[in-house]
């Protein structure tokens, strides 16, 4: 219609009602919980999966999944993808179940219709992960048997506890993927008598629900605990008899380290038997391990007897007996006295030190026969051996014996002593230790000098000392006459009636002591020597280049049975006999004894003249005359001459000399001349010679 002008025309067109989508409303879509989600409620599911039941199999109808009705009517945040969705809300908690909205569109008629879909997570069983199977490792019936490390398990003594009261139906597996997927499970007829394949080996068990068909695998340990080590070899346990018997009390339990043979104890604990069975079957064990005595039910010994032990793992209970064994065997035993006193000896190697040399197998010493004899209190010396040891477990061991002869190393010293049956038959041979002290007898020591010296006369008389010591010498012990008795050598030969603890040296010679302890009857010696020396007998000096010489030597000569020393005036005693460079003049020679005895004194002159003089009046150098011949030859002449031959002056040696005057007047400085005349080694001679008069 036209309003305005009222004009309208007429025409036609089709109007189509489609009929709605032929779409199924869903059955719920339901998972179990993913394995060890510990039921999260929680999993992934393919959405597509009911697409086919929607459409009713309508291939060209689409199918979409919204989480909200406004979200399927509008189209908007579909889910994406529809093939992994997890029933979570945004903050990423379970929604479980949840409605999740359809949206089905044809393609051809363009014609939508909704509906909705319920998902579900269904919680799977929650079996509880059983304890280990342990079995200990003594099945002989599985080849090859013991400690092989294979058993047979009943798996099904876990079920009640993996169950935790459930009715799930349990089946066992070898693998978890054999588990997940349900294949090569252990057949119903292995599950009560299952080998293991390794240890520790783990079998996996599925419990499934029979409502649901939900499943959970928990882990089944099995175990194989190796038995305790039985193969050791222990030795017999010997019982050394003194009483006679052949009963005796055994500690079982010092032979457990034997049968461990390095097991550690704990958590080895070790068990007596006396019979195999009872050591197999663990019963009727030995109560009484510390004193057990080897007995019939009618006290009778028997010997040896034979004992069986058990061991048992308390840590993991794993036990095995019957197999190992040992003998307990008595025999005869051993005595050992200890010595009530020391064994003692005197000091026999110098110095008195205490440090002597011991010997306990001499059974020339009757001392020795008396303590080996002692020791052994009566047993048969030839069945029953003596070792000396220097220490207890040298002793109780049977090792390291002394050897003799044997030096003490302290004194007094303890050793011990072994006393050891030979006649046992049975290892190790039976013994007893007792201590005894070794002690040596320490004299005191006698101090003498290495030489003592006797003063003689020359004709060999004892004399008295100059200096040194006392002449004659007195050899002297220092010991006390009442604790000691002497008796004195002279070069080998007894010194009659001298006994004391001194002795007067009255000859030289070799002097020995013998000095014995009376209280221990022990003896020691001592040795000196004394030597004779004198002073000298003859002597004399002479001037080796004579009188008025360039270079004065004196030789001095000296006999006699001494050792002799020089002195030149007051020099320094030398053992030279020749003085070089003496100057002119007289001089003083002293001859002494080096080791005492005496000296002698007397003058030599070195005759020689000054070149000059100076009569001065000044106290130098103020008159002239012949040194050093008024000692030689007093009586000597000397007569001085001007240069013209004019005698001036005779002079004599033993007077002042000249004084540079003539007639009372002073001569002028000149040179003169003068003339000796004299005797040198009684032989007359002369000499000429001249000097000068300084003013």
């Amino acid at each position: 219609d036209d309003n305005a002008t009222e004009c309208y025309a007429v025409g036609s067109f089709d109007l189509v009602v489609n009929s709605g989508l032929p779409i199924t409303d869903p059955t719920p879509l339901e998972l179990c919980d993913d394995l060890g989600e510990e039921n999260d409620g929680m999993t992934a599911f393919d959405l597509t999966q009911k697409n086919s039941e929607i459409t009713n199999g309508v291939l060209t109808q689409g199918v979409t999944y919204f989480l909200t009705e406004e979200d399927a009517q509008n189209n908007e945040n579909r889910i994406d993808p529809d093939t992994a969705y997890v029933n979570v809300d945004p903050n990423g908690n379970p929604v479980n179940p949840q409605v999740l909205y359809v949206r089905v569109e044809d393609g051809n008629s363009a014609c939508v219709s909704f509906t909705t879909l319920t998902i579900r997570v269904i919680s799977n069983p929650n079996p509880v992960t059983p304890d280990p199977i342990v079995l200990c490792d003594y099945n002989v019936i599985v080849p090859p048997g013991p400690y092989d490390e294979v058993e047979l398990f009943d798996l099904t003594v876990r079920e009640a506890q993996i169950r935790n009261g459930n009715n799930w139906t349990l089946d066992y597996y070898e693998s978890y993927g054999d588990a997940v997927t349900q294949t090569d499970a252990i057949p119903a007829a292995d599950v009560t008598a299952y080998q293991n394949t390794g240890n520790p080996q783990v079998v996996y068990v599925r419990a499934t629900s029979p409502t649901t068909g939900c499943f959970e695998i928990v882990e089944l340990e099995l175990i194989v605990e190796p038995l305790p080590d039985d193969s050791a070899t222990v030795e017999p346990y010997v019982y050394c008899s003194t009483d006679g018997t052949e009963i005796g009390v055994f500690d079982l339990t010092t032979k457990i380290g034997e049968i461990l043979g390095g097991q550690p104890a704990p958590p080895m604990e070790v068990s007596f038997y006396l019979t195999a069975i009872d050591a197999e079957n663990s019963t009727n064990a030995i109560t009484n391990v510390t004193g057990h005595r080897n007995m019939d039910a009618g006290n009778n010994p028997i010997n040896p007897q034979t004992i069986f032990t058990g061991i048992t793992n308390t840590e993991t209970g794993c036990y095995i007996g019957g197999v190992q064994s040992f003998e307990l065997i008595v025999q005869p035993g051993a005595v050992a006295v200890a010595p009530a006193e020391p064994f003692v000896i005197c000091d026999n190697l110098m110095p008195s030190d205490g440090f002597a040399e011991f010997d306990l197998e001499d059974m020339s010493d009757q001392q020795v026969v008396d303590l080996r004899a002692g020791i052994l209190a009566g047993q048969d010396p030839a069945d029953f051996g003596i070792t000396f040891h220097e220490t207890l477990e040298g002793a109780e061991a049977g090792t390291g014996a002394i050897v003799f002869p044997y030096v003490n190393i302290i004194n007094p010293q303890r050793i011990y002593v072994r006393v050891t049956n030979q006649t046992n038959i049975y290892e190790p041979s039976c013994y007893s230790v007792v201590e005894m002290i070794l002690k040596v007898e320490q004299l005191p020591d006698v101090v003498l000098a290495d030489q003592y010296r006797l003063c003689v006369d020359g004709n060999g008389n004892p004399i008295a000392a100059e200096e040194g010591g006392p002449s004659p010498p007195v050899i002297d012990t220092g010991l006390d006459p009442a604790l000691f008795t002497f008796q004195w050598e002279l070069d080998g030969v007894i010194v009659a009636g001298q006994t004391g603890p001194s002795i007067i040296a009255l000859v030289p010679g070799t002097y020995t002591v013998t000095i014995t302890e009376l209280s221990s009857g022990c003896q020691s010696t001592a040795t000196t020597t004394v030597i004779v020396s004198s002073p000298p007998e003859t002597y004399g000096a002479v001037l080796v280049n004579g009188a008025f010489a360039e270079d004065h030597t004196i030789e001095v000569t000296a006999t006699g049975q001494g050792t002799y020393q020089y002195q030149l005036d007051d020099g320094p005693f030398q053992d030279s006999n020749i003085f070089e460079d003496v100057s002119p003049g007289n001089h003083t020679i002293t001859i002494r004894d080096a080791n005492g005895c005496g000296s002698v004194t007397f003058d030599v002159g070195v005759i020689d003249y000054p070149l000059y003089f100076t009569p001065n009046g000044d106290g130098y150098h103020d008159t002239w005359n012949i040194i050093g011949i008024a000692s030689g030859d007093p009586t000597a002449k000397i007569y001085i001459f001007d240069r013209f031959g004019k005698l001036l002056k005779q002079l004599s040696p033993l007077g002042q000399g000249w004084d540079g005057t003539f007639g009372g007047r002073p001569m002028p400085s000149s040179d003169y001349w003068f003339r000796v005349e004299y005797t040198e080694n009684e032989i007359p001679k002369e000499f000429k010679g001249h000097f000068t008069l300084k003013r």
